[in-house]
């Protein structure tokens, strides 16, 4: 659950500083080539999370929590203000709520509610992460310090290795995975998140990226919430692996493995064979 709040919190960090840049704002020539490394960095982050401007609800925002969490039991769960969105194939929406169990006496607390917004109108629960304030109330966890001058930075829970086995030892746990995939082979980037997820992201030189994850535990850690036309099960190596993707190509794979979650993310779908024989050579 704690997982899910440190990324969210970074990932809108880092697309907060892409809201500073206007289409309509004059050109200034000094600041020029920054902006256009601001706007470069905006687009490379994929399924970035946007602040919202303000924390009260919309009355279009309560019908889509209210439709979202209809029938929902064993809790009394109240939005208590809008956090930010996430624009998938829809929208994702994070509300802070205030949880009280239904039972004599029982305490309320605090969480985040994730909803997703579908193109059709409909609106699915997605996650509800309990909120433990005291969890990050320690001295020397903020990478910048200076409350006073006000450069406070959330610490990006991504940390970026040379190698698979530098990444191996932080995670504690080994991924092994194709050198280079076909089409994504200008560079890569290593990362282990918060010393339990390790992810290869293949970039192909035009902003397009292929993800690679594992973790520890049995989960969809594809971070994919779009709504796809197919989802079928492969058999890849005896084991099986759900497809998701559209008009005959696929964009996402997830599987389980030996105690592991495993996770294929392509902005560019790729064709059912391709993604096959690239889920042969994952372990």
């Amino acid at each position: 659950m704690k997982r899910i709040l440190a990324l969210a919190l970074s990932a809108t960090m880092v697309l907060s500083l892409a809201a500073c840049v206007s289409a309509k704002a004059p050109v200034n020539t000094a600041n020029a080539a920054s902006d256009a490394v601001m706007v470069e960095d905006a687009k490379k982050l994929v399924g970035g999370w946007t602040h919202s401007t303000s924390p009260a609800l919309t009355d279009e925002q309560h019908a889509i929590f209210d439709k979202a969490l209809d029938g929902l039991v064993g809790s009394n769960v109240t939005p208590v203000a809008y956090l930010g969105s996430q624009i998938v194939a829809g929208t994702n929406h994070c509300f802070l709520c205030q949880s009280t169990a239904v039972y004599p006496d029982a305490q309320p607390s605090y969480v985040l509610v994730y909803v997703n917004e579908g193109l059709d109108g409909n609106a699915t629960l997605m996650n509800i992460a309990d909120l433990d304030i005291g969890s990050f109330c320690e001295y020397g966890d903020i990478e910048n310090n200076d409350i006073e001058g006000g450069a406070v930075q959330i610490a990006n829970p991504f940390v970026d290795y040379e190698s698979l086995a530098d990444a191996a030892q932080a995670a504690g746990f080994e991924l092994t995975a194709p050198e280079a995939v076909k089409g994504y082979d200008t560079s890569k980037v290593i990362q282990v998140m918060s010393n339990r997820m390790i992810q290869i992201i293949f970039l192909d030189g035009n902003e397009n990226r292929l993800f690679i994850r594992k973790e520890a535990g049995e989960a969809d850690i594809s971070g994919d919430y779009n709504e796809y036309d197919t989802e079928k099960v492969v058999t890849v190596n005896d084991c099986d692996v759900t497809f998701k993707g559209n008009a005959g190509t696929v964009s996402t794979a997830i599987w389980t493995r030996g105690g592991y979650s495993y996770a294929i993310y392509a902005d560019v779908p790729l064709h059912t064979d391709v993604l096959t024989a690239l889920v042969a050579q994952i372990t």
